[in-house]
């Protein structure tokens, strides 16, 4: 009877699509390409995916009419779509979704998009991938991303003069605060200099993708990177914000098991524990009753307090999901609450806490 239970409850673990344990892929992979998938599904690809219509290849123009090539993607989309949500050969799904993509792309350039070709690129490369091998195909992805997007800007001389970032600012966006900021430099310096610092970061991105040493540096100047574009353009340019900061996923080290400790007398620490247990769709924490504050136990590393609750929200997918919701809802009229989001996120992730213990631990070194 307990090995029947134990099975139902897994088989309803894995049809939970805010789940995100699967056999052939890691938890951090699963993740996402679910938030891809949900933040696709929130802009409303379904019936963005294009016909035929001045294709790269001419053989597109054979399979059938406009309206039933478009209906074909459509129908893989959505098989595709549900079998990564609710982790039904999920593999297998990702490939149906990268062919989909892939198939878009190339059958219209006139609806061609960078960011379709991407979505392409990581659900496919996500098909090839297991759970044992290591990510260096979706990791190089990521390093041809940033490549050709550092080269793109410095072969561009609107870039490096600055034009691009002063237009866009001034006469595109309007940004009456940045127009004001202006008049405190020479002419195009402060453009240059913004200019500038968008190539080193993505240079910078590059080589983080590649070493494996500056994964957390690379985490979190990305992170802030394209959360501070979209905070300056008010605008998240459709799935790419999503997808892009979802794709940072592939270099989070995601631990199976998380051993917490809490102090059962405390309310506060009873609510959190309620709360947390709720949300832990995969069945991942490990409750452990102790005088004192929060411990965390994670990865061989150890955290308490503040900088325990911050962890289990950093490997918690239902915060994930909550967050891609609100990215994913229209500009008009929720724009407002998503960049508030954004700031409250960046101002609470910011790692101030883990720098003064760092430079605590320094100074009883010292002594």
């Amino acid at each position: 009877m307990a090995s029947q239970f134990t099975k139902k409850i897994t088989d309803f673990i894995s049809f939970n699509p805010l789940s995100c344990r699967s056999g052939s892929l890691p938890g951090n992979i699963v993740l996402m390409v679910k938030l891809m998938v949900v933040g696709l599904l929130m802009k409303e690809y379904l019936h963005d995916l294009s016909d035929h219509f001045l294709p790269f290849f001419p053989v597109f123009d054979q399979i059938g009419s406009p309206e039933e090539f478009k209906s074909i993607l459509q129908f893989f989309f959505i098989l595709g779509s549900v079998g990564v949500l609710f982790s039904r050969w999920i593999r297998a799904s990702c490939l149906i979704l990268g062919l989909v993509f892939l198939t878009a792309v190339l059958s219209s350039k006139f609806h061609y998009t960078n960011v379709k070709f991407f979505c392409a690129c990581i659900f496919l490369l996500t098909s090839m991938s297991n759970s044992k091998d290591p990510l260096i195909f979706l990791r190089f992805q990521m390093v041809i991303v940033y490549l050709g997007a550092t080269v793109n800007k410095i072969f561009d001389a609107d870039w490096r003069s600055g034009q691009y970032f002063e237009h866009w600012m001034s006469a595109v966006l309007k940004r009456e605060v940045y127009i004001h900021a202006t008049t405190f430099f020479p002419p195009m310096v402060l453009s240059k200099i913004m200019c500038w610092m968008s190539i080193f970061t993505e240079f910078f991105l590059t080589i983080g993708f590649l070493l494996k040493p500056l994964q957390y540096v690379t985490i979190f100047v990305g992170v802030y990177f394209h959360s501070m574009v979209f905070l300056l353009a008010s605008y998240d340019f459709r799935v790419f914000t999503i997808a892009i900061l979802s794709s940072y996923l592939i270099i989070v080290p995601w631990p199976d098991v998380l051993r917490v400790r809490y102090d059962d007398n405390n309310q506060l620490n009873r609510l959190l524990k309620t709360f947390f247990s709720f949300v832990d769709w995969d069945k991942r924490i490990e409750w452990q009753t102790a005088r004192g504050k929060w411990q965390l136990g994670v990865l061989e590393q150890s955290f308490s307090g503040f900088l325990a609750f911050k962890r289990i929200i950093l490997y918690s997918p239902f915060f994930y999901f909550l967050y891609v919701f609100i990215l994913g809802l229209p500009n008009n009229p929720y724009l407002w609450i998503k960049l508030k989001t954004v700031q409250i996120i960046l101002v609470f992730f910011f790692p101030w806490p883990e720098i003064i213990e760092h430079l605590k631990g320094k100074l009883r070194n010292k002594k």
